[in-house]
């Protein structure tokens, strides 16, 4: 899932993956390591977010009215929602 380009398939991937790990009668290792998913999504957004922020940075530290930041910014909050949806099905395991 980490290739995937839509966010939407991320998700519904994550909800497949914590109701593996939610299943009564899974294994404690695959419920580990579909709980793990998550959190290895979740931290490829975080990862998304902190690039986005240096080019944003690096951009504005060259130019301070560069055009471009716009899409970046974008970037930057739809990997924090991402992230935050991740993390929340992530906790919702118990």
């Amino acid at each position: 899932m980490k290739n995937v380009k839509k966010d939407e398939t991320v998700n519904s991937g994550a909800d497949l993956l914590a109701s593996i790990a939610k299943a009564e009668g899974t294994s404690k290792w695959v419920a580990y390591y579909a709980k793990k998913s998550i959190k290895d999504l979740a931290a490829m957004y975080e990862d998304r977010e902190a690039s986005a922020n240096q080019k944003l940075k690096d951009i504005r530290s060259a130019n301070p009215n560069a055009a471009g930041t716009q899409e970046l910014e974008l970037t930057i909050e739809n990997a924090k929602v991402q992230k935050q949806k991740l993390l929340e099905i992530y906790n919702g395991i118990n």
